[in-house]
């Protein structure tokens, strides 16, 4: 009788951990993707780009950002550029969020491997996006199409207001 108590416990054990080894092989594999992503040149020019437009064009003021952002609006180069760097930026910080969220070893690896600067791009990114759903010339009216009811959220700035939270504390710089 004890034996097949001990076999049965030591089967149920192997199925957690055999369900549990791939799940945790492909979260690391999607962190893995994403230190690839931010290595890459598109996202350091994303960084460089929207850093100088905080920086230069609103001169390190918040406030500056939905003006600055609403007057590039009018040329259409300059601003569809630091349009998709912002999307592509807004992307890589969402999916980190969800890599920090789907596991608690990834959220520590995540709180060691960035820094405050990740943050503070984090809440540009915040004003930015704050920006683009105040500009109505941006976003079309389409409220004449039918949805189905939906929850109120926040979209991305939820995620990236949680990945600020994660990364704000940080002791540690970028220099």
């Amino acid at each position: 009788m004890n034996f097949n108590l001990t076999q049965t416990i030591l089967s149920a054990l192997s199925l957690v951990v055999a369900w549990y080894i791939p799940i945790r092989i492909m979260r690391n594999q999607h962190y893995e993707s994403l230190l690839q992503e931010y290595m890459s040149k598109e996202f350091g020019e994303a960084l460089e780009d929207v850093i100088d437009f905080y920086v230069e064009t609103c001169k390190s003021k918040v406030e500056l950002i939905p003006l600055e952002y609403n007057k590039l609006f009018e040329q259409k180069d300059k601003f569809s550029k630091l349009h998709n760097q912002r999307r592509l930026l807004n992307n890589f910080f969402w999916q980190l969020n969800s890599c920090a969220k789907s596991s608690f070893s990834l959220k520590r690896k995540i709180q060691k491997e960035f820094t405050k600067s990740e943050a503070y791009i984090c809440k540009i990114l915040i004003y930015l996006n704050n920006a683009v759903d105040e500009n109505q010339k941006i976003f079309k009216d389409i409220s004449n199409i039918k949805y189905e009811n939906m929850p109120q959220t926040k979209g991305i700035n939820k995620s990236l207001k949680n990945i600020f939270v994660l990364l704000k504390n940080q002791n540690r710089w970028i220099e």
